[in-house]
């Protein structure tokens, strides 16, 4: 079994960038001490890390994008009694489009695998709670991609560095 703090820091990799974490974790192990770690003490910790992660981003999504939306709407209002003039956010950005053609093309399995991947747990997290966010089955399917997703790269991880 290995020391605590390898857990710890599975759980703090896990929380941010999912795709590396289980890379990380074993190549610090490796580098670091003699420390074997086994399937589960790659798995367990980065896959709690992404539910915290997830499910702290998921569930305050609403809060983040009402507070965004003040925020917006505040320092339009300050820019408009001060006589500047701001400049226009792009709408159809390339990653938008990407989103969106994601969205319509598969649909929520492909998007709720995909994004948290692709972009970040928490970037990823809130964009599902965006588009997905009126259906109950989102937050666990989610969770069950993550699950899906760490346990090939934790295997993957113990067979290159066996």
């Amino acid at each position: 079994m290995a020391n605590l703090h390898w857990y710890f820091y599975g759980i703090g990799l896990g929380t941010f960038k999912y795709i590396p974490a289980h890379f990380f974790l074993m190549q610090t192990a490796e580098s670091t001490s003699d420390v074997e770690l086994s399937y589960f003490e790659i798995f367990i910790p980065t896959y709690i890390g992404s539910l915290l992660s997830m499910a702290v981003f998921y569930f305050t999504s609403d809060y983040l994008m009402e507070r965004a939306a003040k925020k917006r709407h505040i320092a339009n209002l300050k820019a408009i009694e001060e006589g500047v003039e701001l400049k226009r956010k792009k709408i159809f950005t390339k990653t938008n489009k990407m989103m969106v053609n994601t969205k319509r093309k598969f649909g929520i399995y492909a998007f709720t695998f995909i994004v948290p991947l692709i972009f970040s747990i928490p970037l990823g997290s809130i964009l599902c709670a965006k588009f997905y966010g009126h259906q109950k089955h989102t937050y666990p399917l989610m969770a069950l991609n993550m699950a899906i997703y760490g346990m090939v790269m934790s295997a993957i991880m113990l067979w290159i560095y066996g």
